[in-house]
């Protein structure tokens, strides 16, 4: 193994996407270990992707990346190339739920006359003109279609905790668990 560990007990049930508890576990019994190696995160670990923080000081043709370019690093790397990671995700259809997925019709019932509106839509506008500034690069001519990565920004900005000097890492069996990204969160 990798040196990752799962208490005895607890049960990953894949329909529901949660983890359940079917046994009783001493209060200092270790429940379960994540290796490092186990855990995706970016700028650190995409090297190869680093072309992408070059677009952000390089205004092409006017527009300049919309999106954190740690969040876009590891939603490329993730939508580029397969990992062991990718089949513990939910389906695509599960991040329809984020605004920014809606169909116009949907945000106009839901959202009209409300601040978020243009919140929202700006967000969704921003996905697409951040993937077509990738794909002009060079080394992103040939990169993932677009609905693969807007999949994984969608996994990534609802799923991704906050490291050390603005790293940002998907940390598997922990990206199950409420949070919000932050140092103090």
């Amino acid at each position: 193994g990798n040196g990752g560990y799962i208490q005895r007990g607890i049960t990953f049930l894949p329909e529901s996407r949660s983890i359940v508890c079917e046994a009783e576990i001493d209060e200092k019994t270790l429940i379960f270990r994540i290796p490092r190696s186990s855990i995706l995160s970016a700028p650190s670990g995409s090297e190869k992707y680093a072309w992408i923080r070059e677009l952000q000081d390089q205004p092409n043709n006017g527009c300049k990346l919309q999106n954190p370019i740690a969040d876009l690093m590891l939603a490329y790397s993730l939508a580029s190339e397969e990992t062991t990671y990718l089949k513990t995700l939910p389906p695509s259809s599960s991040w329809n739920s984020l605004p920014r997925r809606w169909t116009e019709e949907t945000l106009q019932n839901c959202l009209d006359g409300s601040p978020f509106l243009k919140r929202i839509k700006k967000q969704k506008d921003s996905v697409l003109v951040d993937y077509h500034l990738l794909c002009k690069h060079p080394k992103g001519k040939s990169g993932p279609a677009f609905e693969a990565f807007d999949d994984m920004l969608a996994a990534v900005t609802s799923r991704a905790f906050a490291g050390a000097k603005d790293e940002i890492m998907m940390i598997p069996i922990l990206d199950l668990c409420n949070h919000s990204r932050g140092k103090n969160e």
